[in-house]
């Protein structure tokens, strides 16, 4: 997702959306991707999932204060409503998305 779109998809999406930046650089961040893809599956229809290349949208990277890759960032009506940096487990994450769905009803 380039810059342009990550904030229009933002704007129009109608549930929570996690946004995983990345950079194809790092190693951590490609593992990230199979984790990313596998959740997204799971949560079709609940929360929308976006990938953004830290370096090739550097806007959306500054616009939500990424220092490093991968970092995941879950946003609910256009605003951050969790974050969870570095490498980070299918069933890790999971859990915090459920978290997070619970607390933002």
């Amino acid at each position: 997702m380039k810059d342009a779109n990550f904030f229009s998809f933002l704007a129009a999406a109608s549930t929570p959306v996690l946004v995983t930046f990345i950079t194809k650089r790092s190693k951590p961040a490609s593992e990230q991707l199979a984790t990313i893809v596998d959740l997204a599956e799971s949560y079709e229809g609940v929360i929308a999932f976006g990938i953004v290349d830290a370096e090739e949208s550097v806007q959306a990277a500054d616009h939500c204060g990424i220092l490093s890759v991968p970092t995941s960032v879950l946003f609910k009506g256009g605003k951050v409503a969790d974050r969870v940096v570095g490498l980070t487990s299918k069933t890790a994450l999971a859990d915090r998305l459920e978290e997070d769905l619970r607390s933002l009803v």
